[in-house]
């Protein structure tokens, strides 16, 4: 996905990332080479990444120029998506003497937890049809189901045959 700084801000819509996941997504961040006369197209970019439980990483990002546009690439690993929750970003530019010069508005992901996929697959769906792909509307509590209940859910869902 490639998103656009404006002025300060990161346009980026509702984004949501697994838990765990690594190198799945990229998010490619697209800025004017100039700003206020700097240049960014000689600078190091960096994702400062602040996660739910208060733990902070700086990141370095893969950026290149073509004309008069600089793309920042980050692409999402482990150490983002380890703690689910809000995770708070900002995109910094830093010159070769360590400055940061440019520090976007903050902006944020939410890391959702895999315990569906989890669930699911406890329930008795084969694996191959279980993907994670994105969140849950709401946070749940899971109980134990009785195998009665276990047939009568995956009969619902047209599973009555599966294996696994």
């Amino acid at each position: 996905m490639t998103v656009k700084i404006s002025g300060k801000t990161v346009m980026l819509p509702a984004c949501t990332v697994i838990e765990g996941e690594c190198n799945v997504d990229d998010i490619t961040f697209e800025i004017d080479k100039y700003y206020n006369e700097v240049d960014f197209s000689t600078m190091t970019a960096y994702a400062n990444i602040e996660r739910s439980d208060g733990t902070t990483d700086k990141i370095t990002l893969d950026r290149f120029c073509i004309d008069d546009v600089v793309y920042a690439t980050w692409t999402i690993d482990s150490s983002a998506t380890a703690i689910p929750g809000e995770l708070q970003v900002q995109i910094s530019f830093v010159n070769e003497e360590g400055t940061v010069v440019f520090i976007t508005e903050k902006f944020s992901l939410q890391v959702q937890s895999s315990i569906d996929a989890d669930y699911i697959l406890e329930l008795g769906a084969p694996k191959n049809l279980v993907t994670v792909t994105g969140n849950t509307k709401f946070d749940q509590t899971y109980t134990d189901v009785t195998p009665v209940e276990r047939e009568r859910i995956l009969a619902e869902m047209g599973m009555e045959h599966a294996e696994g």
